[in-house]
């Protein structure tokens, strides 16, 4: 690898590092959409209302995020 290479990941890797607290955090099984309407309390039908969609639409954007 050339020493520009290897430089420009150091610098990368050095600029990242305050981020990596976030791997310690791991991945929710029910993927961030659910986990963020749970925090804030509200029920599908409230996020589908807010979303502008239907309620068996915003089940399925849950589902497929998680």
């Amino acid at each position: 690898m050339s020493r520009f290479k290897h430089l420009k990941i150091r610098q990368v890797d050095s600029a990242l590092a305050p981020f990596r607290v976030i791997e310690e955090v791991g991945r929710r099984g029910t993927g961030w959409i659910r986990a963020i309407r749970e925090a804030y309390g509200m029920s599908l039908r409230q996020l589908a209302e807010r979303l502008g969609i239907s309620n068996s639409s915003a089940a399925t954007l849950e589902r497929n995020e998680a």
